[in-house]
């Protein structure tokens, strides 16, 4: 396919200009194979950064089979861990690191209460690079004090704050000296923290730019040689991970950070041109290659569809996505009922319903593990911060969709219901998926596209009634966009559709 002209002018400042650049790439552009096509145009050695270990591979494979033995694709925490491998020597990766920490400085019962909140504020500030060189200092009440409320962060204890974040400083102070033992994020944090000597670059290039973070953009600076330059590219308006740290203007950050000229990339060639508009009613930079499919929208209720979905002959190249999960299984259900063959993306979101299983050992009977659940999510509840509301109330509602299931089919142990959230919940890419439907929440049909895209209920459910603050109204209206932007040539909005219990009735 021929370059596009935005693609063409990347391609020359590779070639040709100076210093860095940021790329603002909208959906279905192509960033990622722009990335790629741009190290056929560099010199020296070239990392590429991924945003997770399966693009990752995905990567190494590519630049493999392009002849560049120069270039390599890393995540940000695999080549932190390399160099802090290197400099200090073997670590062992103990992501319960911080908890046990915490539990040494919350011996009476009131501490004990803000111990998730504790935890949860000294991983935030591992993301923020506190205590590094030229940042804020572990000492800086006010900065810890920013980050509870960046983050929504709620303490549900008879403390008072001030105590608790002196607490938090010690911890992430005990945690720092500790560098043999490590957690996922002290694998970027502590190279920083003990400013050590990382390979570098004379390119990096950063895919996904919009999802990272304070400690990522210095982890860039310290792997970019001095004469080195810089190429990363993402989309704002796919920014969504502002919940496990990611900066709202990551971007901007990083633009104003490395002085870089911004360049961009506006041509969507995955969605039909009508989809095309339907996205730019929210963004409006986006284009369609004229080459796209005209497109079509349809709108649908819930019961409408359900009737006709024996007829449509859903394949793989289908995608039904949804703000939560908890809609996604219940639908899944149904499907299954009329042998339709589905699966829903992410095994990381069943392994964490697996160790839910888990957590009362000597419970076998599902009415009493639904007891002990319900009571558990009640306490979770009453203590969590708004951002994390949302997200507890879909794993309560998903665990009651799969309980009920599972008892319907005459199974009423916990046993029963760990196997089958086990083979309901996979990743994309699994040969034994190639004939199933894919059901995905918005945040992990992030990267997917899709034939058919079937929405459920974005009217109903974004904005979450959670979001209450300007940034999490953007992240809310971003995940909008990526929901209509998953869908290739025909978009299908699912209204009307059931909603279960109180909480779950967001259109209320």
């Amino acid at each position: 396919m021929t370059p596009s002209k935005y693609q063409s002018a990347i391609y020359d400042w590779v070639e040709n200009g100076k210093g860095n650049c940021i790329v603002n790439a909208c959906a279905g552009s192509g960033k990622s194979t722009t990335a790629l096509h741009s190290a056929n145009y560099m010199t020296g050695d070239i990392v590429f950064f991924a945003f997770n270990k399966k693009i990752q591979s995905h990567l190494d494979m590519k630049l493999s089979s392009m002849g560049l033995p120069n270039a390599r694709a890393a995540t940000f925490h695999s080549e932190g861990l390399k160099n802090l491998i290197k400099s200090k020597g073997k670590v062992k990766v103990e992501n319960s690191k911080v908890y046990y920490i915490v539990e040494k400085f919350c011996q009476t019962q009131e501490l004990n209460a803000a111990r998730p909140f504790i935890q949860k504020l000294v991983g935030f500030a591992k993301e923020y690079a506190f205590g590094v060189k030229g940042q804020r200092s572990i000492d800086d009440t006010q900065a810890w004090m920013e980050i509870i409320q960046t983050q929504d962060i709620s303490l549900d204890a008879d403390v008072d704050f001030h105590d608790v974040i002196e607490i938090a400083k010690d911890v992430l102070k005990e945690s720092n000296r500790d560098f043999r033992t490590i957690d996922f994020a002290d694998m970027v944090y502590l190279p920083l923290v003990y400013d050590i000597k990382c390979v570098q670059y004379d390119w990096v290039i950063v895919d996904e730019a919009q999802d990272t973070n304070v400690s990522r953009k210095l982890f860039i600076a310290k792997v970019l040689k001095d004469n080195g330059r810089l190429l990363a590219i993402g989309d704002p308006n796919q920014a969504i991970y502002m919940f496990t740290g990611a900066e709202n203007d990551s971007m901007n950050l990083i633009k104003d950070m490395f002085h870089c000229i911004e360049l961009p990339l506006s041509v969507c060639y995955r969605c039909g041109k009508n989809i095309i508009a339907e996205a730019q009613k929210l963004q409006s930079h986006i284009e369609a290659y004229e080459g796209n499919v005209d497109g079509e929208i349809i709108d649908m209720k819930y019961d409408e569809f359900i009737a006709q979905v024996e007829t449509m002959n859903l394949t793989s190249k289908d995608g039904i996505i949804c703000r939560n999960n908890a809609p996604n299984v219940a639908f899944a259900f149904a499907l299954i009922r009329k042998g339709i063959g589905c699966r829903i993306e992410g095994r990381d979101i069943g392994q964490n319903l697996i160790t839910l299983c888990n957590k009362w050992k000597r419970v076998s009977d599902l009415n009493e593990f639904t007891q002990k659940l319900v009571l558990f999510f009640e306490k979770e509840f009453e203590k969590a911060s708004r951002v994390k509301m949302q997200l507890l109330e879909d794993k309560l509602q998903t665990m009651v969709i799969l309980i009920e299931r599972c008892q319907s089919l005459g199974k009423n142990d916990v046993q029963s219901l760990k196997n089958l959230i086990d083979s309901m919940f996979t990743d994309n890419g699994d040969p034994k998926n190639a004939d199933l439907v894919t059901l995905s929440s918005i945040h992990k049909a992030k990267g997917l596209e899709f034939n058919r895209c079937f929405m459920l209920g974005n009217s109903q459910l974004i904005p979450s009634r959670y979001a209450v603050t300007g940034a999490q109204i953007e992240q809310e209206n971003n995940l909008k966009y990526i929901a209509i932007t998953r869908a290739e040539k025909i978009l299908v909005n699912i209204t009307d559709i059931p909603l279960r219990g109180n909480r779950s009735a967001e259109a209320e």
